[in-house]
């Protein structure tokens, strides 16, 4: 979507393309005298000050009068993140968020100016201390878990082993939240700015994967497929034969702020076990396999020997006759055979 509403009076927009219809879309139902447009452009490029131009054209063309000149409306109504001091000299100092440079690198600008502000406009500087609370936990946990339990380097070894080792060419990142249907598209930008970059001996570009006799290994991919809410998208994975590795994003908490109160409270809290339970059996097909592909809904059924299918490189997507030739060897061998499994 082209907006996130937070709350009646506040709407959050992005435009993130010189396309002007991407413009038009965003503010169609905006009034400019209630706006405020925050432009974030670290080095100057000519597209994002091109779409800046449209909306500052926009602004004024409703907003300057005899009493409202183009430099208070623009004070007024236009802030401006930025990494470059030539292009900040372009607007009044208290309307800039000059970027400190060891943060001047798209991977590195969440909790600058450039995440951060358009959040305090939105949200209030009380969520913005929490998403700032919650990075500093996130933080220590990286300092201080040990290797075995620390998620950021079970992450990592995750993507080295699936890169160099299995040879993957991405993965699919699916999030089962509404809040977080925007999440694959963050990732694929983070990665192709920080990991879509290899090299080799004396060239340049990102510190290369190098073994043996100066050989290069791929560096990791920045190929990250949007899975689709619930796993709505990745219907090929199950019917075809290439593997990728698989993200499942699930919220542990219950989201939908707006249902709370009385039975809300019971049937939202049902709705988001429900969520949870489809987001593991989703987990379960995917890794260990499912049978058939059933089109009714997003439903994946089937009978599967769990015990067998643990290998990796094994696909959920063989034929139910296979699957049932497993299930009569296993029972005449007194097995008690693959338990039923259904998901959301």
């Amino acid at each position: 979507d082209s907006y996130h509403r937070v709350a009646p009076t506040r709407r959050m927009r992005f435009v993130s393309s010189v396309d002007p219809a991407s413009a038009a879309s965003a503010i169609a139902d905006l009034q400019p005298a209630s706006t405020i447009v925050v432009t974030i452009n670290l080095r100057g490029d000519e597209e994002t000050t091109a779409s800046m131009g449209i909306l500052q054209s926009w602004l004024l063309r409703d907003l300057v009068s005899s009493r409202n000149r183009k430099e208070i409306v623009v004070s007024k109504h236009m802030l401006l993140v930025t990494a470059d001091e030539r292009h900040a000299q372009s607007m009044k100092p208290e309307s800039v968020f000059l970027l400190p440079e060891h943060s001047r690198c798209e991977a590195f600008t969440t909790f600058t100016a450039a995440g951060l502000l358009p959040l305090s406009v939105v949200f209030g500087w009380g969520v913005v201390r929490q998403v700032i609370a919650g990075a500093h936990d996130l933080d220590v946990h990286f300092v201080e878990a040990c290797p075995r339990h620390n998620l950021p380097v079970l992450l990592a070894l995750a993507d080295v082993w699936n890169d160099a080792f299995l040879g993957s060419s991405g993965r699919v990142v699916t999030p089962f939240a509404e809040g977080a249907c925007g999440y694959p598209s963050f990732v694929a930008a983070i990665e192709a700015q920080t990991c879509g970059r290899g090299g080799c001996g004396g060239g340049g570009g990102a510190p290369p994967m190098c073994g043996g006799r100066g050989r290069k290994f791929d560096a990791p991919s920045a190929l990250v497929v949007d899975g689709g809410t619930a796993g709505s998208y990745d219907r090929a994975l199950f019917r075809g034969g290439r593997a990728l590795p698989c993200e499942l994003i699930v919220p542990m908490d219950a989201q939908g702020g707006g249902l709370d109160g009385g039975d809300s409270d019971d049937a939202r809290l049902a709705a988001h076990d429900a969520l949870v339970c489809s987001a593991f059996a989703h987990a379960d097909t995917m890794a260990f396999g499912g049978g058939g592909w059933r089109d009714e809904g997003s439903t994946i059924s089937g009978s599967s020997n769990v015990g067998r299918s643990r290998s990796f490189g094994l696909s959920p997507t063989r034929d139910d006759d296979e699957f049932a030739d497993e299930d009569e060897h296993d029972h005449e061998d007194g097995d008690e055979g693959g338990g039923g499994m259904e998901g959301g």
